[in-house]
């Protein structure tokens, strides 16, 4: 991600515009963080995520119901290779 001032910013938007399409750029203001300048399509894919982010739980929080129930489903062979992980948490 490019840092750049505010002032830099106002001097030079084109290059910034174009760089924005490939990286996020941090605007400053007074040698501090204040916006980012991104594509048109990177803010897309933030909306896409926070419209789902609100209903995104820790594991922790699932309900044990659900984690039942992804017990009874069955796994592929390439899953076996994992096993190991679950035996370690018991």
């Amino acid at each position: 991600m490019k840092n750049i001032s505010a002032v830099e910013f106002q001097r030079e938007f084109g290059r910034f515009r174009i760089l924005a399409h490939r990286e996020p750029v941090t605007i400053t203001n007074h040698g501090r963080a204040d916006v980012v300048l991104i594509s048109h399509e990177q803010y897309l894919a933030y909306q896409q995520f926070e419209q789902y982010a609100p209903t995104a739980l820790l594991a922790n929080e699932v309900p044990k119901e659900t984690i039942d129930q992804f017990g009874s489903v069955p796994l592929s062979p390439e899953a076996d290779g994992f096993d190991d992980e679950i035996d370690a948490r018991e």
